[in-house]
């Protein structure tokens, strides 16, 4: 028996469906492609009559419920039959929560896996319904930035027993980019089959594929097919999307027979490091692991506010800029940013209400100008705090900086006078006895006089032996006995 998976074309490519009670990897690179399709599949199960249940930690249960809801699922018919359950690993990021907290649809789990099980167990077994069940994954990922592989493998693991034993057919959600290839095959390893999604640059355009790669009890079909999105839901199509034919009007020559077919081809090229939304994904990881540490952090709750929004998760993004408001309100850009996405969802009141606060907000921000000051020089207006004035270019020292100059004249000063004092003294005490050494200067080299020429003698610089000498010059090195004449 197969289950459909509520595309036509998806149907198609794997032999009519998926095999009742399989549990299959749907893995892509971030962005809403694999959630929009796991709630369509879940959704076509609701709107058929079975039952169904969401395991979710990127996104709110609230948000969950608000797609299935344009969808065409009636909620309130489900809910009433008790065939839905939404096991909610979200929310213990923004609140602490105990252990496993059932409010009816939703049972919220604490951050330990252990407690994801229960609640996975809880939630199986209280759905209702004998029509088969489906289910949709969406943890592994963000499971794996808490905890080490090896023990999410193991969550993975018993979740696929749980599935198989009760039947359910489950799309298991996980984004490639965010795990080595060692991680992928390890993580795979527990389920039945893998769907890939990607995209492509054709030309001037993004291009959505989607791929079976394995699939258990099936001969899936080996080529990839355009995914194509829209307001209406998702489609997919054998060939890529055609333009639209030109208006009416003279056509254009016919391609020359001799031209090479390769010309005729679209070169694809791979997405640039500005177009890849990967340093969205890797932003939003890193705000995350700063909001474990303060989940008040505000830069961290803009950044995943930002990093969503680029991710096209609008609804969330919101909630990380209400989460925002209630820390800081006044922060930089965040009324701009809200009114972008209320305006991007088409509501227009909250759209205009946050543009009022933008407003409200710039015009506090001025009203709080900076203390101005005139320039000691030109008396130019300039900022307190300014460094240097724009008019002159006279440079502005701080306070201590004035203080610790002006005491290092101060030291200068006393050295200096110390110095004068001391040559003053050597010129009065000069004439009582040798003169001292002055402070800075050296003292001077002894000098040599020579000896006067009273008779022709030989010249003491002789080397004489005897130092038999009239005269009084002085005797060089060597004399033995120095008798003077």
């Amino acid at each position: 028996m197969r289950v459909s998976t509520g595309l036509s074309g998806l149907d198609e490519m794997v032999q009519g469906g998926l095999p009742l009670g399989s549990a299959v990897v749907l893995q892509g690179p971030p962005g809403q492609e694999k959630m929009r399709l796991a709630l369509t599949f879940l959704a076509d199960g609701l709107k058929a009559g079975a039952s169904g249940l969401v395991v979710i930690a990127s996104q709110s249960p609230d948000s969950v419920l608000t797609e299935l809801r344009n969808l065409g699922v009636d909620l309130d018919a489900v809910v009433k039959e008790n065939r839905l359950r939404i096991v909610d690993w979200y929310s213990q990021r923004e609140e602490p929560v105990q252990d496993v907290e059932d409010r009816g649809v939703v049972l919220r789990s604490s951050i330990d896996l252990t407690n994801v099980g229960v609640a996975l167990s809880r939630a199986i077994a209280a759905l209702g319904g004998d029509k088969p069940k489906r289910a949709v994954v969406e943890l592994l990922s963000p499971a794996a930035s808490v905890y080490e592989v090896s023990q999410v493998y193991a969550f993975a693991q018993s979740s696929k027993g749980k599935f198989a034993r009760f039947n359910y057919t489950a799309l298991v959600l996980l984004e490639k980019e965010m795990h080595a290839g060692s991680e992928l095959s390890t993580l795979h390893q527990p389920f039945d089959g893998v769907i890939e999604l990607e995209r492509v640059r054709l030309g001037d355009e993004i291009v959505r594929k989607i791929g079976v790669l394995h699939l258990k009890d099936t001969t899936p079909d080996t080529a990839f097919r355009v995914l194509e999105m829209s307001e209406d839901g998702l489609r997919i199509v054998r060939e890529a999307p055609q333009k639209a034919p030109p208006g009416p009007g003279p056509k254009p020559p016919a391609s020359r027979p001799s031209s090479p077919p390769s010309s005729a081809r679209v070169s694809v090229t791979p997405e640039t490091p500005e177009e890849s939304p990967t340093r969205a994904y890797l932003i939003m990881q890193i705000a995350r692991e700063r909001l474990k540490l303060n989940a008040d952090d505000a830069d961290a709750l803009f950044a995943t506010a930002a990093a969503q929004a680029t991710l096209d998760d609008v609804r969330g993004a919101l909630e990380a800029l209400q989460r925002l408001s209630k820390v800081d309100d006044r922060y930089p850009g965040l009324w701009v940013l809200k009114t972008k996405l209320h305006a991007r969802l088409g509501q227009v009141n909250e759209a205009r209400v946050s543009r009022k606060r933008a407003e409200e907000t710039e015009a506090a921000e001025l009203e709080a100008a900076e203390i101005v000051v005139a320039c000691p020089l030109c008396e130019t207006p300039v900022s307190e705090n300014a460094a240097r004035c724009p008019k002159c270019g006279a440079k502005f020292l701080e306070e201590e900086d004035i203080a610790d100059e002006l005491d290092a004249l101060g030291q200068v000063a006393i050295q200096e006078k110390v110095q004068e004092e001391l040559r003053a003294k050597d010129l009065l005490t000069g004439s009582e006895g040798p003169a001292r050494p002055a402070p800075v200067r050296p003292a001077p080299a002894p000098q040599v006089t020579a000896a006067p020429k009273e008779s022709p003698k030989p010249s003491p610089r002789q080397g004489m032996t005897n130092g038999l000498v009239k005269g009084r010059g002085p005797r060089a090195a060597g004399m033995t006995n120095g008798l003077r004449g």
